[in-house]
């Protein structure tokens, strides 16, 4: 899932808006429930936060060659840990290292 401050925020408003939106169906009343309050989770907060910091270590990368941002995605990505977006840090520093190799 990647997320933007604006996405996240988006996710949890449609989650809330499908809670009332199946306010009679007791089944997918619970369903959406438990979604919208794994959107409002610490977890998923982190996830959004560490998503936009590594939206912005990316940006670099489309517009140069990416010399000094493989360490950057590495350091942020040691920062962030096992999550989601700790894996796709590691992922795009290795990427951003075979780039700068091919140069």
């Amino acid at each position: 899932m990647f997320f933007t401050r604006e996405g996240a925020h988006r996710s949890q408003e449609e989650a809330r808006i499908l809670v009332a939106a199946v306010e009679g169906d007791t089944d997918w009343h619970a369903k959406a429930a438990a979604l919208a309050e794994e959107l409002t989770s610490a977890e998923i907060g982190r996830e959004a936060e560490l998503d936009r910091k590594l939206s912005a270590l990316r940006q670099p990368l489309a517009k140069k060659a990416p010399d000094r941002e493989a360490e950057k995605l590495r350091e942020f990505a040691a920062e962030a840990g096992a999550t989601r977006v700790g894996k796709r840090a590691q992922h795009l520093a290795e990427i951003a290292a075979l780039a700068v190799e091919k140069k």
